[in-house]
């Protein structure tokens, strides 16, 4: 069983920073979505992402997420309750050796995404369910 902070809810928001080759055009939606990668876990820790309800406690909004980062870079919304349904966990995790950044107090991890193709399955599964909310424009 995945690390889990109860404390956080189902219905909490958490929020992904997406880089340009993260983000496509959705065939047929709204805009853009993010690909199936975007949710894989990139360190042995889980899947950085941001808590919205720190964030607003911070006054910051969701662009706040890509506060720096270059024209393209997105933000990509899912629920907590979505990451539970696959089996994983979320919880607030401070990154102390991370650089600089307005919503470092706000964040957090996905964890326990499976090893090899039932982690991509998860990813994958996340993803699909993820909303981007914000494309950074010149």
């Amino acid at each position: 069983m995945p690390e889990d902070d109860g404390s956080i809810p189902d219905d909490e928001t958490l929020l992904r920073r997406l880089p340009p080759y993260m983000i496509t055009d959705d065939e047929g939606g709204d805009g853009s979505r993010a690909t199936g990668n975007s949710f894989l876990d990139r360190d042995s820790d889980g899947v950085s992402v941001f808590i919205w309800s720190k964030m607003r406690a911070l006054g910051l909004d969701k662009r706040a997420v890509v506060h720096g980062f270059a024209v393209g870079w997105g933000v990509a919304e899912v629920s907590a309750a979505a990451a539970r349904k696959e089996g994983l966990g979320v919880v607030a995790s401070l990154d102390a050796a991370a650089p600089a950044h307005p919503c470092n107090p706000a964040h957090g991890l996905i964890t326990g995404l499976a090893a090899g193709q039932a982690g991509k399955k998860q990813a994958r599964r996340l993803a699909r369910g993820a909303r981007v909310v914000f494309v950074r424009e010149g």
